[in-house]
């Protein structure tokens, strides 16, 4: 509508009647327009309420009849789409580099630990091999140095000698033989210095008892019926 033609009127809320001078058929056609921009009004007013509602920003109002939009329309940002795959390999060159010189030797690492060691158990014995050949003699070992001489060092010592008569107190008598010191008796005896008959009581070594050492010769003598002489006599060797 033309702003000077709307400053000549004065409408209702409602828009059905207009108060002015103007002609009847120009009242009608006004009142048609004015009617249909209030419909129009309504339904913006209906719109911008929606549009609240739904959380939208609103479009910029141009302006009227030829007019320029009053606001410009903002560009949105555009957003950034997902990444693409990645591309292939670049072809490099395919000649080797030079081979780096050789590093020093490394320290020596830590022993390890013995294995266990395990034994098997023992297998069966094995049959009985051939008899082997007979081997070569041996050659002949050096003779040995000479030993001593059997008996060496054995010394025979003589008791006293017994005569008896056969008178009282002349019937029995004994002969000792004894060894020096440092010696043990070996062996013993008597010997008798003429024929008559005699009984022996006792031929032996000193010592009876079991595991002493004899150092002497005892003999005994018995007359019989006629005088006779007697001496005991013993073989020691050192001890």
């Amino acid at each position: 509508m033309d702003h000077t033609r709307c400053n000549d009127l004065s409408l209702r809320a409602d828009g059905d009647t207009i108060q002015g001078d103007l002609p009847g058929e120009a009242a009608d056609a006004l009142s048609a327009r004015e009617r249909r921009r209030a419909l129009l009004g309504s339904l913006g007013a209906a719109s911008m309420a929606l549009v609240a509602g739904l959380g939208l920003q609103p479009a910029a109002a141009k302006e009227k009849k030829g007019g320029k939009s009053s606001h410009k329309d903002k560009k949105q940002k555009p957003r950034m789409g997902p990444t693409g795959p990645t591309g292939p390999a670049g072809s490099g060159s395919a000649t080797a580099g030079p081979t780096g010189p050789t590093g020093p030797t490394g320290p020596v690492g830590p022993q390890g630990a013995d294995g266990a060691a395990s034994v098997g158990p023992e297998g069966p014995a094995g049959p009985q091999g051939l008899t082997g050949d007979t081997g070569a003699t041996g050659a002949t070992g050096a003779t040995g140095a000479t030993g001593p001489r059997a008996g060496t060092g054995a010394v025979v010592r003589v008791g006293n000698t017994v005569y008896l008569t056969g008178a009282t107190g002349s019937k029995r008598g004994t002969s000792t033989a004894l060894c020096n010191a440092g010696e043990v008796a070996a062996g013993g005896g008597f010997h008798q210095h003429n024929t008559a008959y005699m009984d022996i009581a006792n031929n032996g070594p000193n010592q009876t008892t079991n595991g002493a050492t004899p150092t002497g010769w005892v003999v005994t003598f018995d007359w019989v019926n006629s005088p006779f002489q007697a001496t005991a006599y013993v073989i020691c060797v050192p001890a």
